[in-house]
């Protein structure tokens, strides 16, 4: 019983640990840029400038756009987006190592989970109690 437990718990931090790994990618893949004090965040790369939403007070500095930047990408005309762009503000390796962390501590915790709830059922195995 204890040890489908320690299953079962292993396969929830397995999943989020699959969502860690999508974050991961998503990093990974986002395009990066410099945010000004005015909301303008120019890329790296050949994009047309972003303005972020009128009033947001994030700080100024380096940004990873996640939410799809070539598709909301827009002219200085444009004031108003339909879409909100979620950025990230910091640097991409720097990121992407908060990430890894939590992916090595997630595959600790699935281990430990599963070898601690499975040595009673082990230890009675190997005492002939089980089989």
């Amino acid at each position: 019983m204890v040890a489908a437990a320690g299953v079962l718990f292993a396969g929830f931090v397995l999943r989020r640990r699959r969502r860690a790994q999508a974050r991961l990618e998503q990093l990974a893949s986002a395009p990066a840029g410099t945010r000004d004090e005015r909301g303008w965040i120019t890329f790296d790369e050949a994009l047309p400038d972003l303005r972020l939403a009128p009033g947001d007070d994030d700080p100024t500095g380096r940004v990873l756009v996640l939410s799809g930047a070539e598709e909301r990408a827009v002219t200085y005309r444009d004031a108003v987006r339909p879409d909100p762009v979620e950025v990230v503000h910091g640097e991409r390796n720097e990121l992407m190592a908060e990430v890894r962390a939590e992916l090595v501590r997630l595959d600790a915790l699935a281990l430990a989970a599963v070898l601690l709830t499975a040595t009673p059922l082990h230890a009675a195995a190997w005492r002939g109690l089980v089989f």
